[in-house]
């Protein structure tokens, strides 16, 4: 049947959207998150406002360690974040009516299951193989929240064109709330009035910020059974969800679920991630020997990718020692087990506390290192620039544990290792350095592979829209193609990102029919002239006169 006035067009609303939509320039850190709301199993690209209204509705959210994470960023200066929400632990709430018309008066009994979203259609299924089926309710996502959902038929006055539908009105009572947190008037039979569509399915799915249905499950059949209810029906789910605050499942994930949800985030055709942080706890004793392979999962998906940069940390024991040499080589040993470390990353050794409604949280630094890195950058409007010491590196973490000056410095001299530290003035970020394992090359500049992540994201994505088209062997066309790659990388030497003889290249030279394959493979040649970041001041003072002249010079 159709769904509008006109009996030839269906209309389906599918919600496929990003919640934000951040400029080409702008940075999306991403992360996994353990939440009770939310789309699962797909990257959600959200701002600080739609974070709140993603992961945290009436205040509900789930306070753990990536929720505190998450709201780190935010505070730290990030704009936007890509989240996954994996499906794993959490099951789908279902309400289901049933009518009765044995007896005299018919009523209609509702009742609540939980499924996993793997078994919520099979489930479906069952139910409507009951000839007495009314609805089937679920929450719009798995998890959600405590409360009580009530059928109550309509009193008030109906429409002329319902006055033999069967009406109800459809209240959500969550989290305690003595007045409805939604309420709906439905029909659970097609029916409509002024072109309005009450069927509870289409009310719901368009109107309900809480609840979904299936538009094709209808309780065909039931009119005068539904007309005669008279009773109200209710289910109370309350107890369905268990743990501390209420929460639908006390298993939280493991660290492997994590590392199997990072790895999502290596294909860049779902992933518009620009810099990747771990919100898993990096002092959870349980998951210790572990987590140097999540923080490698990190660090192997940005160095696949090619156009991001993935942030580690270290543990608080590594601050443990009895004296700053002690520490120093327990960070350095720490961060150098991390597998699969390479130019596309960066660590950052800090211990760092956020509290999140009166619950304290122990982070790495790199939700404080990500957000500063993001906002710099806009505000400079310059990828070249880093959230580092005296300039730009002054940050508002609350530490626990802070290394001297000294070991800071010589840390990432050294070992390319970045810290938060504490000085007189406040508290700063101090690191340029990526995990490139030669130091002194380009490459091992954090700013350098900051710029480098930032050309690759859109030249990739302009040579994949080269593949299956005849660039390489049109010459016109290939000249075009590189007239437009050179026209973007001049927007980075506008903003001040690479040095003006910076150009990319796909001449003749490197396409002949030998070098292409006959034209098969389109080459190119990116030529960048980058910027470096000063490391060190030299100061020279003299002092002179006409019979004395003196030389002090400070390095």
């Amino acid at each position: 049947m159709s769904n509008t006035t006109n009996p030839l067009i269906d209309v389906d609303f599918v919600d496929n959207t990003n919640y934000a939509n951040p400029l080409s320039t702008d940075d999306v850190v991403g992360g996994v998150v353990e939440t009770v709301w939310g789309k699962v199993d797909q990257m959600v690209l959200l701002d600080s406002v739609s974070w709140e209204a993603f992961a945290n509705p009436l205040g509900l959210a789930r306070v753990n360690q990536s929720y505190a994470t998450i709201r780190r960023l935010f505070d730290a200066g990030a704009m936007y974040i890509e989240v996954y929400r994996p499906s794993k632990n959490e099951k789908y709430l279902f309400v289901t009516g049933v009518a009765n018309d044995s007896g005299d008066t018919p009523t209609l009994t509702v009742s609540a299951i939980d499924k996993t979203p793997t078994e919520a259609e099979s489930y479906e299924e069952t139910f409507w193989g009951n000839e007495k089926a009314v609805f089937c309710i679920r929450y719009r996502y798995p998890g959600g929240f405590p409360g009580k959902l009530e059928v109550v038929p309509f009193t008030g006055r109906k429409p002329d064109e319902l006055e033999n539908v069967a009406l109800f009105n459809i209240n959500l009572y969550l989290n305690g709330a003595q007045d409805p947190t939604e309420t709906f008037t439905v029909s659970f039979t097609q029916a409509e009035a002024s072109g309005e569509s009450f069927f509870y399915a289409e009310v719901l799915n368009n109107q309900s910020q809480y609840l979904t249905a299936k538009l094709d499950f209808v309780a065909e059949g039931l009119d005068e059974t539904l007309l005669a209810v008279k009773a109200n029906a209710e289910v109370d789910y309350n107890e369905m969800f268990t743990g501390e605050g209420g929460i639908w499942n006390p298993n939280s994930l493991t660290i492997q679920d994590y590392i199997n949800a990072y790895e999502k985030f290596r294909d860049r055709t779902r992933s518009s991630s620009t810099l990747l942080i771990s919100t898993f706890n990096p002092n959870d004793k349980e998951s210790a020997d572990e987590i140097v392979n999540l923080y490698g999962k990190l660090c192997e998906v940005s160095n696949a990718r090619k156009d991001m940069n993935a942030l580690v940390g270290c543990r608080k024991q590594e601050f443990n020692g009895t004296d700053e040499g002690t520490r120093k080589q327990a960070i350095q040993a720490y961060i150098d087990s991390i597998p699969n470390q390479g130019m596309f990353n960066a660590a950052y050794a800090a211990v760092e506390r956020v509290v999140v409604r009166n619950k304290a949280f122990l982070l790495d630094g790199t939700a404080t290192a990500a957000g500063a890195i993001a906002s710099v950058a806009a505000s400079l409007k310059n990828r070249n620039r880093l959230p580092s010491y005296m300039e730009t590196g002054k940050v508002s973490a609350v530490l626990t544990k802070s290394l001297e000056f000294n070991t800071v410095v010589e840390l990432m001299d050294e070992s390319g290792i970045g810290s938060i530290y504490t000085a007189a003035s406040g508290n700063y970020l101090f690191n340029v350095r990526s995990r490139y394992s030669i130091q002194r090359s380009y490459f091992g500049k954090l700013n350098v592979m900051r710029v480098t992540a930032a050309l690759l994201a859109w030249l990739m994505t302009d040579a994949e829209y080269a593949i299956h088209t005849e660039v390489t062997s049109d010459e016109a066309q290939r000249i075009a193609f590189q007239e437009r790659c050179n026209s973007k990388l001049g927007q980075m030497i506008a903003r001040g990102e690479l040095k003006s003889e910076s150009y990319i290249s796909a001449g003749n030279d490197i396409n002949t029919d030998a070098l292409t394959n006959g034209g098969e493979c389109l080459n190119l040649e990116a030529y960048c002239w980058f910027k470096k970041l000063t490391e060190r001041v030299k100061i020279k003072v003299i002092a002179t006169d006409t019979t004395t002249s003196v030389s002090i010079s400070q390095e």
